[in-house]
């Protein structure tokens, strides 16, 4: 599963530690994360470091605001930055005018991950997931939870993180998974991981360093996945090949054709020869 690591714009702490921090993914957050920080200071702090221009900023979204414009970025888009997260997206709209504010002052495409963080968001999902520029899509749970008035637990995301993670499927989107604010309980926060995992997810956004540890450190699979994955190959090797395989019943579970996919996943993981 990618990891896509959330570094406050303010924390030169860990500024200094970005290059070093072992994430596929660094995202330099102008928003939530930085609190009362002033955010041309924030800018500032990412310029003073000589952080990579590849890394991704998650911006703050003037849309609605009275200045309207993301003028702020322009130190940030004289260096090459060109990656971004446009967090609290309600529409198609919104996404083409940061889109075209970016591409007139960069001369390049910005590449973009979007935050659904609100039920008219959700409304109009399908509209964002096909909007040009946006590679990646997540939930911005606990946001979408204030908007809704409703608490945040696994059973009342749900709906909308499966909404999300069918249209950014369907659309061939990148999906990334809810940012945990559990930064004490590894076992819960191993089980939030493999949840994701088995449905489907690519990706997990990370607030914290010990978070990322766990991630990287998780199978995708269960010891009893692999034990399965490896009898399902023997049984394929042994009728001569997926060429002779139809249907078959395997330790107790009927196996067909659409579920190699999965088993081949699995023998991926561990370095196996695919069926």
């Amino acid at each position: 599963m990618k990891s896509y690591f959330f570094i406050p714009a303010n924390n030169e702490k860990f500024l200094k530690q970005a290059t070093n921090i072992e994430s596929d993914e660094i995202i330099l957050d102008l928003e939530d994360a930085i609190h009362n920080t002033n955010v041309d200071e924030a800018i500032n702090n990412i310029l003073n470091y000589n952080l990579p221009n590849h890394t991704y900023t998650r911006v703050i979204n003037t849309y609605k605001t009275t200045s309207g414009n993301y003028k702020y970025l322009l130190p940030l888009l004289k260096e090459g930055f060109h990656r971004f997260v446009l967090p609290k997206v309600e529409n198609s709209k919104e996404i083409e005018e940061f889109a075209l504010f970016i591409s007139k002052n960069l001369r390049k495409d910005p590449r973009l991950i979007v935050l659904i963080e609100s039920p008219k968001a959700l409304i109009f999902l399908d509209e964002i997931a096909q909007t040009e520029y946006v590679e990646a899509i997540g939930l911005g749970s606990h946001d979408y939870c204030d908007a809704m008035g409703m608490e945040h637990t696994s059973e009342n995301i749900l709906w909308a993180r499966m909404k999300i993670l069918n249209t950014a499927k369907a659309f061939e989107k990148e999906t990334i998974d809810i940012a945990s604010m559990n930064i004490n309980d590894e076992n819960e926060f191993q089980n939030e991981c493999r949840d994701g995992i088995s449905k489907g997810f690519e990706s997990k956004f990370i607030i914290h360093p010990w978070q990322l540890n766990i991630l990287k450190n998780l199978s995708n699979f269960t010891a009893k996945d692999i034990l399965f994955a490896k009898k399902v190959k023997q049984y394929i090797d042994d009728i001569g090949g997926k060429s002779n395989f139809t249907i078959a019943k395997i330790e107790g579970q009927i196996l067909e054709k659409p579920h190699l996919k999965r088993i081949n996943n699995i023998l991926k993981s561990i370095g196996y020869d695919t069926i």
